[in-house]
């Protein structure tokens, strides 16, 4: 029975999350970039994680509520709430469910606060500049740091297409950051409008339950059997307006240039699942797979998709760069068995005592 159960609501989040991409694909339409993206974009980290994506072939996303500056998702929810409160204090507006309404205008306090903790979305950064100072200090530690370039093309191509158990739903969206408060303000005002739309045109959300702020249980027959699928509803709308969280940033790190691979884990994810202590929480990752060697073990996918993949390496400030440099080579040949090109390997411009 309790596998039955199971059954039925996993088969209602599918067919919420389904009829929910009608509302939310074409925003997410909007904010891709429509001259493709530049490449390569690159990754910047310590010494000690380069060694660990080249030796694992793995890139780690990091959750929405683990990134460095936990203020990025507070500015995102807050131009919601805020935008959601606006919208149904119009007189002849579109009445969104008051509980619906409760938790995008209270984020934290409300029901999405456990859905930013608790969502499938992961995060991989990158940035459209090589040899950044700042970046350098930031992600690096100052010295030892290296920036890993990317194709971007292929970045998101190596994780479609792969086994039914790992697919992405959706497919990864490589985003570039938005930075401007007009930008915000647009993308914020399309988001509500779909969940206007949503609540409108969807009978579910139409349930008194919703509406009624202080009703905990259903009070009709029809409403305590449809409860676990206005639950699942609920949850597909609030992890629906969630996941645009990554597309915001700051004006303030503007100069980053970053963009973001924004990455949905699913129930195939749990062996990847990765874990770090940070300062103040345990930090959660998704390991994304670079190429197909733990999956087929075959040798040759590492020459195949590691080298297109990975355009180019630029070597940190520090000490000894031709000390660097060289060991970068061997490491490359002891773990794809093969050079990049000597080419593809650079040493940063910045004088190392400037950092």
């Amino acid at each position: 029975m309790m596998r039955h159960s199971h059954f039925i609501v996993e088969t209602y989040f599918q067919k919420y999350t389904d009829a929910l991409q009608r509302y939310f694909d074409p925003i997410w339409e909007q904010i891709r970039p429509k001259e493709g993206s530049p490449t390569p974009l690159y990754h910047y980290t310590t010494g000690e994680n380069f060694i660990k994506i080249i030796e694992s072939r793995e890139l780690w996303a990091t959750h929405v509520r683990c990134l460095n500056d936990k203020q990025e998702c507070l500015l995102y929810y807050n131009l919601i709430a805020q935008k959601v409160k606006e919208s149904t204090s119009k007189p002849n507006g579109t009445r969104i469910p008051v509980k619906i309404a409760q938790s995008l205008s209270a984020p934290l306090a409300g029901l999405l606060g456990d859905y930013i903790v608790q969502s499938s979305v992961f995060v991989a950064c990158f940035s459209e500049l090589p040899d950044d100072l700042s970046q350098w200090r930031a992600y690096s530690k100052g010295e030892g740091g290296y920036a890993i370039g990317f194709n971007a093309d292929k970045l998101t191509k190596v994780f479609s297409g792969r086994s039914p158990d790992c697919r992405l739903i959706p497919d990864p969206k490589l985003i570039r950051a938005l930075y401007e408060p007009d930008e915000h303000e647009r993308l914020v005002n399309h988001i509500v409008d779909a969940v206007e739309a949503c609540v409108k045109d969807m009978m579910i959300f139409k349930s008194e339950i919703l509406h009624h702020p202080d009703q905990a249980l259903p009070n009709s027959k029809e409403e305590r059997e449809r409860g676990p699928e206005i639950g699942a509803a609920v949850s597909c709308l609030l992890a629906a307006v969630n996941d645009f969280a990554p597309c915001f940033k700051d004006k303030a790190y503007k100069a980053e240039q970053e963009w973001r691979l924004i990455y949905i884990a699913t129930e195939g994810d749990r062996e990847r699942m990765r874990f770090a202590q940070r300062r103040g929480f345990l930090a959660r990752h998704v390991a994304l797979p670079l190429d197909d060697v733990a999956r087929d073990n075959k040798i040759h996918g590492v020459l195949d998709q590691m080298k297109p993949l990975i355009e180019k390496i630029v070597i940190g400030p520090c000490a000894e760069p031709a000390v660097s440099r060289a060991s970068v080579e061997a490491l490359l040949e002891a773990r794809w068995h093969a050079p990049l090109g000597r080419d593809r390997i650079e040493t940063s411009s910045i004088p190392f005592r400037s950092v």
